[in-house]
C-alpha cells in the first residue's frame, strides 16, 4: 500500500468517525475503535480504556459538545505511519469548524 493510499484510508476513517461523533451515540463511536484504546486530550489528560462499554461511556461526552454548540469539525493534515503489513497509525488534529452559540 502506498503512502497516498494509507493517507486516503485514514482520511476515510476520520470522516466516518466525524459522522459517528456527530450522532452523539457513544456505542456508534466505540464500534469504530479498538477495545484497548488510549486517548490524550489537548489539556494533558490521558485515558486508557479496556472495553467497548468503557469506550461507549467515555464517548458520551459528545452530548456535552453538542450542548455547547458543536455541530461539526474536520481533521486537518492527517499523518500516517504503517505498522506491519495491514495496520497503520494516524494522527490528526480536529478543528471545530462549527459556529458556537
Amino acid at each position: 500500500m502506498t503512502s497516498s493510499e494509507r493517507r486516503s484510508d485514514v482520511s476515510a476513517f476520520l470522516d466516518e468517525y466525524n459522522e459517528a461523533f456527530a450522532s452523539i451515540d457513544g456505542h456508534r463511536i466505540a464500534a469504530l475503535l479498538p477495545s484497548a484504546y488510549r486517548d490524550s486530550a489537548g489539556r494533558g489528560s490521558i485515558h486508557c480504556l479496556q472495553s467497548r462499554e468503557e469506550l461507549a461511556s467515555f464517548f458520551q461526552v459528545s452530548q456535552t459538545y453538542q450542548r455547547d454548540g458543536y455541530v461539526g469539525g474536520r481533521f486537518d493534515d492527517p499523518q500516517v505511519s504503517p505498522i506491519g503489513g495491514r495496520q497503520r497509525a494516524g494522527h490528526a488534529v480536529l478543528e471545530d469548524v462549527a459556529r458556537r452559540r
